[in-house]
């Protein structure tokens, strides 16, 4: 009786089994027959982003802003004028800098100037036209030069785009240039010159800004009476045709430079061909005079090595 029981659970367990195997393999066949996947294409509901700085109030735009130039984020606020046509990013702009209320920092105009500048690079007469906010605002350029301020500031790729503009402005006879813009170049180089700054010389020393026989030859007379000024200075504005004789004062660069007792400038003189022997005015001397008449020795024994004689 027992094993007629036994038999009988093991039967209906196999045909449990069997039943449960057939069910699985209908439901695999019925997800066999459903159709493959189908990739459909986005397509979004919205139109493209359109920036809009563009079509917004100034005054709106303006409010925007003010926040990022006051917290120090000008490369953020200029990013928010990109796309934006010139005739409109330069009333934005102006309108930020006549701000009555909100006093922008000189430095940060300018570099906000050259930031927006920046979104025209490809664009030479937009851009020029986009630096006529200079016209309308002295202070961007006025007292330290703005070439200066790039480069201090590492915004070294715009001083191209400045010479362009001036070579433009000059073209067209667009209009009437300030002085402080005429003499851009030269009061950048002026003024790295007398600050004699490692960084900026560095850019100086590329020649990024051009300069002329004439420049080159007021800047050499110059540097030659910065103490310690850079020795490199007399190679760039030789190259750049500088006029190693010339004497102004009474003075030569080389003789300036020896009343400054700057050795290595002495010596890049000498060796692009200054006079150790010149005399302009007799009461300055020659440049031998100088250094003996103030105990300078070892410039005195160096002029006298180049055949210098009193």
């Amino acid at each position: 009786m027992k094993r007629i029981l036994y038999i009988s659970v093991i039967a209906l367990c196999v045909m449990a089994h069997y039943f449960v195997a057939r069910e699985e393999m209908r439901r695999d066949e019925s997800l066999l027959k459903v159709p493959p996947f189908t990739a459909i294409e986005y397509k979004p509901d919205t139109s493209m982003y359109i920036n809009p700085v563009i079509d917004a109030p100034i005054e709106q735009v303006k409010e925007a802003l003010l926040p990022l130039l006051d917290s120090e984020s000008v490369e953020k606020a200029a990013e928010l004028l990109k796309g934006v046509p010139e005739a409109r990013a330069r009333a934005i702009v102006d309108a930020v800098f006549s701000d009555k209320v909100f006093q922008l920092s000189q430095l940060n105009k300018r570099l906000f100037l050259a930031a927006v500048a920046a979104h025209y690079k490809d664009a030479p007469q937009e851009q020029a036209a986009f630096f006529e906010v200079l016209f309308k605002h002295p202070d961007l350029y006025q007292g330290e030069p703005l070439i200066a301020t790039l480069l201090d500031n590492n915004y070294e790729m715009a001083v191209p785009w400045i010479m362009r503009t001036l070579s433009l402005w000059e073209k067209e006879k667009k209009m009437s240039v300030p002085e402080g813009l005429k003499t851009l170049a030269m009061r950048a180089y002026s003024w790295i010159i007398e600050k004699n700054d490692t960084h900026a010389a560095s850019h100086l020393l590329e020649g990024r800004v051009p300069v002329d026989a004439n420049m080159a030859t007021l800047l050499l007379w110059q540097a030659a009476g910065v103490p310690q000024a850079d020795a490199r200075f007399v190679q760039l504005l030789v190259d750049k045709g500088a006029d190693i004789s010339y004497a102004k004062d009474g003075y030569t660069a080389l003789m300036k430079a020896v009343a400054n007792n700057t050795m290595p400038f002495v010596r890049a003189l000498v060796e692009h061909g200054a006079s150790v022997d010149a005399m302009i005015n007799p009461a300055t001397g020659t440049a031998l005079q100088i250094a003996n008449e103030k105990g300078f020795v070892a410039l005195e024994l160096y002029l006298r090595s180049k055949g210098a004689q009193l």
